[in-house]
């Protein structure tokens, strides 16, 4: 059920928001939202994962990052959305359980992403070598 809610729904938002906007604009303009959440929310591992899906998303609005499919690119973006609604598929107010499909869709998308994502780990640790 999640799987088919995250692809109707946020897969469809996703590819709107890239198609009709810059995506570091996205980025800059729910930053706040998103600490906030953040900040309140135990993702453990998937913490760091998220961020790099931030990260990842700037960099592509940006035009510094390129090197990822439209398709991946759709994935992420729409693992963010879900993130971002409080009234997903469990409304993140259900102490508990509210986050786990959160962490869920952040985990699917690492798993089926992996080796683009450590693509982008890789640009990015070398490129911050590279400005050091």
């Amino acid at each position: 059920m999640l799987n088919s809610l995250f692809k109707i729904r946020y897969l469809r938002k996703a590819a709107k928001l890239l198609k009709n906007k810059r995506l570091d604009d996205f980025i800059f303009e729910n930053e706040s939202k998103i600490d906030e959440k953040l900040s309140t929310v135990s993702l453990g591992k998937t913490k760091s994962d998220f961020l790099l899906f931030l990260s990842l998303i700037k960099e592509y609005g940006t035009g510094e990052y390129r090197e990822i499919s439209k398709k991946s690119l759709l994935l992420i973006l729409g693992s963010v959305l879900y993130f971002m609604n409080p009234m997903d598929l469990v409304p993140d107010f259900i102490l508990g359980a509210g986050y786990l499909d959160d962490i869920s869709v952040i985990a699917y998308v690492v798993t089926k992403l992996k080796t683009e994502l450590e693509n982008y780990r890789t640009w990015k640790n070398k490129k911050l070598d590279k400005s050091n």
